[in-house]
């Protein structure tokens, strides 16, 4: 969960000038998008959590106490870290998390959030450095996209999460997210 959180937080703040808060602001975005979800939907989340074998969340780390928690130090590192302009927009993205985090259920709040910051994110980034690439790094890249695309559209056209099946697409998705997220941070350190 923290690896996922430090791979969305730096892909969300990647435009954030040096700071030398920045990788915590960096760690406290990726914490805004993966654990209020969990800490306000415990009752959907355990069940595929008992399904993968993990340990369930503990009493102190739900709730909208933690979550509130979650916001709160996003939003304080978002007005020291970021420039005054781009406040508006961080703000809001920020928002827009704990409105989906609150309203809707926990996968589906994950589910958008792929689909409408960390997609398209990956995208731009991804795009310019595509041509630097070798034919390797194109398969491999392609192959985790794929794999990644697979696992999103298994869960969706599931319609509803049965343990039975979610423990092995975690794991699955779990596997593609390591190697995601060395090969796109690869990527973008070749191209500085």
């Amino acid at each position: 969960i923290m690896g996922s959180a430090w791979h969305f937080g730096e892909g969300d703040t990647r435009e954030v000038p040096e700071h030398p808060a920045r990788p915590l602001l960096a760690l406290a975005r990726g914490i805004a998008v993966v654990w209020p979800p969990l800490a306000l939907h415990r009752a959907e989340i355990e069940p595929i959590l008992a399904a993968l074998g993990a340990p369930t969340l503990g009493a102190g780390l739900v709730g909208p106490d933690v979550a509130q928690l979650c916001w709160l130090a996003n939003g304080v590192l978002i007005l020291g870290v970021v420039p005054r302009e781009a406040w508006f927009a961080h703000l809001t993205d920020l928002a827009l998390l704990a409105v989906m985090a609150v309203a809707l259920p926990a996968l589906l709040s994950f589910a958008l959030y792929f689909a409408l910051w960390h997609t398209p994110a990956h995208v731009a980034a991804v795009r310019p450095l595509w041509a630097a690439a070798s034919p390797t790094e194109r398969r491999w890249g392609v192959a985790f996209a794929l794999a990644g695309v697979s696992g999103v559209l298994a869960l969706a056209l599931r319609g509803r999460w049965a343990p039975g099946w979610a423990a092995p697409m975690f794991v699955g998705l779990a596997a593609v997210t390591v190697p995601h997220g060395w090969w796109i941070e690869r990527w973008r350190r070749a191209a500085r």
